[in-house]
């Protein structure tokens, strides 16, 4: 393939950031014709349509999805290229794109997000999704940082994490259940239990915790959603693991009652990157005030 033409990279990622070429040549300052006319010669140049024309409408097809994720993080660096040489660039706003896995509590989000979400020059994309889907955009360079209840895995090299939150796990129950604090850790024994499925690091933690008191709870469920443990414990159905701060309003509302605490295991959240040293300075500011 011949070299490749920015210029045309960049009128087709506007287009496709702006939903199409009228309201691209709004924010471009260009005649329809003129950015009509570019994007052929992109498409032309690229040997593919990248838009499916539906009415009056451009949609980006499948091979136009990955030329602009890849457009995206060009565009998206060189902004922090200017940001990082304090070079005064077009726009004065950091973008951080930020993946989330979707079993994280979400009471926890606010809190782990806290920093760019009061900085008044971030603008935030959030990407919710599994763990391996995020891996992947982390890798691709979609993603800036990914932020997991679980380390980067171990197999795939070239991504490192950052413990930004510890909490400490405890056990509640509804208030049915509130007698069996008297007796803990002892009085888990032969009770209706459910646990958190990830991350497995966390899991052996309470393994071990259940095999050093010779504890045999009956286990009523796995359960990877946070929400999900949350709607469990209130209704009744036994006794959950928790983080502390995921049932904290609950707490005081008196809906649920701790049964054990101080037990020694945290639950912790990670901010994975693909580089060694951060210089996303949005990224360094939440690493300082949340680790």
């Amino acid at each position: 393939m011949d070299q490749l033409n920015y210029n045309h990279l960049y009128y087709f990622w506007a287009i496709a950031k702006e939903g199409g070429v009228t309201a691209a040549c709004k924010k471009l300052r260009l005649s329809q014709p003129t950015l009509s006319g570019q994007l052929a010669q992109f498409e032309k140049h690229m040997g593919t349509p990248l838009f499916e024309r539906r009415s009056r409408k451009l949609i980006l097809n499948d091979k136009g999805k990955i030329i602009f994720d890849y457009a995206d993080l060009i565009f998206k660096k060189g902004s922090e290229m200017m940001d990082a040489l304090n070079v005064s660039a077009v726009k004065d706003t950091i973008d951080l794109t930020i993946g989330l896995v979707h079993s994280l509590p979400k009471k926890n989000i606010h809190t782990l997000l806290r920093r760019p979400l009061s900085h008044g020059k971030v603008i935030l994309n959030i990407v919710v999704d599994t763990m391996p889907n995020l891996i992947n955009k982390l890798k691709k360079g979609i993603l800036d940082i990914l932020i997991s209840n679980e380390p980067a895995p171990k197999d795939i090299k070239g991504l490192y994490h950052y413990i930004i939150e510890k909490a400490p796990l405890i056990f509640v129950a509804s208030p049915d259940y509130r007698n069996l604090r008297r007796k803990f850790p002892h009085s888990l024994h032969k009770q209706v239990l459910f646990l958190p499925t990830h991350p497995t690091s966390l899991r052996s933690e309470i393994d071990l915790y259940f095999d050093t008191h010779n504890i045999k709870p009956y286990l009523k469920g796995d359960i990877q959603d946070i929400e999900m443990l949350r709607v469990i414990a209130v209704g009744g159905h036994g006794i959950v693991a928790i983080p502390r701060p995921a049932v904290s309003d609950l707490l005081k509302s008196k809906e649920l009652y701790i049964i054990g605490d101080n037990i020694g295991i945290t639950y912790k959240h990670y901010l994975i990157t693909n580089e060694r040293k951060i210089t996303h300075p949005t990224v360094i500011e939440l690493l300082k005030h949340n680790y």
